[in-house]
Order: C-alpha cells, then sequence, then structure tokens
C-alpha cells in the first residue's frame, strides 16, 4: 500500500510494511493492519523479530507475507525475487539467503494449506482490473 503513496506522504516515515498498516487503518480497515505490518523481507532476515513472527504469525499474515515474495509486476518464483534483491543490495546477502530460505518454508506451509503447488501459483483474474480502477486519496 504505502508503495502507492507520493514521496512525501507522512505514513513514510513508518518504514514499509508499518506505512501500509497505517495507511489501511486511516482508509477505515485497522483488522487488514497487521497482515500487511508484517509481510516485509526484511522481517524474515530478522534474528531478533521472525522468531517471534513465525510462533505468532496468523494465516493472513503468512498469505501476505508469501504473496509479497512472489509479486512484482507478476507473479515470480522466489529465487527470481530475490535474486532481484540481492543484485540491488549486495551488502545484505547473507541477510537475503536467510530471508530467502525462510520464504522457502513459508511457500511450503501456504501452498501446502492451499493444495496448490508453487508453480501453479497465479494472479486471480479479476486482479489486473482491480488495480486498474484503484486510486490513492
Amino acid at each position: 500500500m504505502d508503495k502507492a503513496l507520493p514521496r512525501e506522504h507522512a505514513l513514510l516515515s513508518r518504514g514499509h510494511g508499518e506505512a501500509g498498516a497505517a495507511w489501511l487503518a486511516e482508509q477505515g480497515h485497522p483488522e487488514l493492519g497487521p497482515a500487511v505490518a508484517g509481510h516485509t523481507a526484511t522481517l524474515l532476515s530478522d534474528e531478533r523479530r521472525y522468531p517471534r513472527w513465525v510462533a505468532e504469525a496468523s494465516l493472513e499474515a503468512r498469505v501476505v507475507a508469501y504473496a509479497d515474495k512472489r509479486a512484482r509486476q507478476g507473479i515470480v518464483s522466489l529465487e527470481e525475487r530475490f535474486a532481484t534483491w540481492l543484485e540491488r543490495h549486495p551488502e545484505h546477502g547473507e541477510d537475503m539467503r536467510r530471508a530467502l530460505d525462510r520464504a522457502r518454508r513459508l511457500e511450503q506451509e501456504v501452498c501446502g494449506l492451499a493444495g496448490v503447488e508453487p508453480q501453479a501459483v497465479a494472479r486471480a483474474p479479476w486482479v489486473d482490473g482491480v488495480l486498474r480502477t484503484v486510486s490513492v486519496r
């Protein structure tokens, strides 16, 4: 959500994830905030925060975190997504490799619960139409 905000928007100072959660609360959807707040790749690599997240995260939070790791303009593999991040931020190589390992476990969990293979994950047919009509006020 926060990536659609103007660069000077005050919520962006909260950081990715938290800014999106705060924006959802402002729009009248605070119940969606926890799933959005904890979806970041940096959380997956954080030795301090990750154990608590993995122990307490709701199914919704896990699905959002997984979906974020597979989405760009289209659906990509975890390897492709993390390769892009690693290319942009080689200084975080160890953290990204740790996060990728944890994202793979998340993928197994989420896809297993949904009864789908990771390669079968696809964007819902209605998403493109919704994305064309959404605007941030």
